[in-house]
């Protein structure tokens, strides 16, 4: 648990000295509010991220020295100070990765570490919050660099990801939030999944007048679906294979977390409220005449279609396990590897 001067103290945000401040000076200034934390010239900073919310930078020193406590990187996210209900999404983003933090770091579920970051420091005026650092790089981008053995070895991660998300779930009746595969790392060499930047970026993602019996893992796994079917038709024409490993791992992840749901009636209720919640995602796209409506328009089409067909593959599978080609070692870890905490 932080003390509370390792707590910032929230204050509304001035525009104009955001507007003013390099993303360093920001970053600093939520640092400073970490008890204990030294400040010297010494600091260097790299980009690890650009979102839809903003930018994360990792804080660390140049003499090798810890930047607080025993921390050798402290992670930064910066958030834009045009972002929808922007206060709203650093506290939920703090509080979020606060109880994934408590509940999933350091365990070994589904032959796979589960790290997630721990919330050091928010603040509104500064628009931003301070985390400890995780191993890995994004799923999506892994996936797009990765070979045949690596893409599969990463694909096997899906029971994992699904049996962290059902824990956190199962215990907690509040979204996931921004759940897509950039916001989850993999690190083959650890065989170590990392759930990152958790939080919802506008509230209207609850979807308030869809069915909520399933609530939250419906609006959750419907924007991850919704997400990797956008992605893939994004990158199909100039690599197809990699967007299929996308729509691929999602559907992995997606049938291991509904075949834990019993009865089957239960199971079609969640995909059925699943679907729904999909379907007011994809009406979310633009429908303007203009050349981005246009393209709207065809990629709202054409991810509907993809959407139904990973639904329907689910549900008539429901009741039969995962089995996929053992392809042995990859990188030194056995993938079909196993267990449970």
């Amino acid at each position: 648990m932080l003390s509370a001067t390792e707590q910032a103290v929230t204050r509304s945000p001035d525009n104009r000295s955001l507007a003013s401040a390099s993303p360093q000076e920001r970053a600093l200034g939520i640092l400073r509010q970490l008890h204990g934390f030294r400040d010297c010239e010494l600091v260097q900073w790299r980009v690890l991220g650009t979102g839809g919310q903003g930018q994360t930078l990792s804080a660390s020193r140049t003499d090798g020295t810890p930047v607080w406590k025993d921390h050798h990187q402290i992670a930064v996210k910066l958030f834009d100070s045009d972002s929808p209900e922007v206060d709203f999404a650093i506290g939920r983003q703090f509080e979020t990765l606060r109880i994934l933090h408590a509940m999933l770091d350091g365990r070994f579920i589904e032959g796979w570490n589960v790290r997630v970051p721990r919330p050091l420091s928010q603040c509104n005026s500064t628009l931003g919050l301070a985390m400890t650092i995780v191993p890995g790089d994004c799923l999506h981008g892994q996936l797009l660099r990765a070979d045949r053995r690596s893409a599969e070895h990463i694909m096997s991660s899906y029971g994992s990801i699904a049996e962290s998300l059902r824990r956190y779930w199962e215990n907690n009746q509040r979204m996931y939030g921004d759940l897509q595969l950039e916001n989850i790392l993999c690190d083959l060499e650890s065989q170590t999944i990392s759930l990152v930047d958790p939080g919802i970026p506008c509230t209207i993602w609850k979807w308030e007048e869809a069915p909520n019996e399933w609530y939250p893992a419906s609006r959750d796994l419907s924007y991850l679906l919704f997400d990797a079917a956008a992605r893939s038709l994004k990158i199909f024409l100039t690599n197809p294979g990699t967007a299929r490993r996308l729509n691929q791992l999602t559907e992995r992840i997606l049938h291991s977390f509904v075949s834990t749901v019993n009865p089957r009636s239960a199971r079609l209720a969640l995909l059925d409220e699943i679907r729904t919640c999909t379907q007011l995602h994809i009406a979310q796209l633009t429908s303007q005449r203009d050349v981005r409506g246009l393209w709207c328009s065809w990629v709202r089409r054409t991810a509907s279609r993809s959407i139904e067909g990973t639904l329907r593959r689910v549900r008539e599978q429901s009741d039969q396990p995962l089995e996929f080609p053992d392809h042995g070692v990859a990188n030194g870890v056995i993938q079909s590897q196993g267990g449970r905490t």
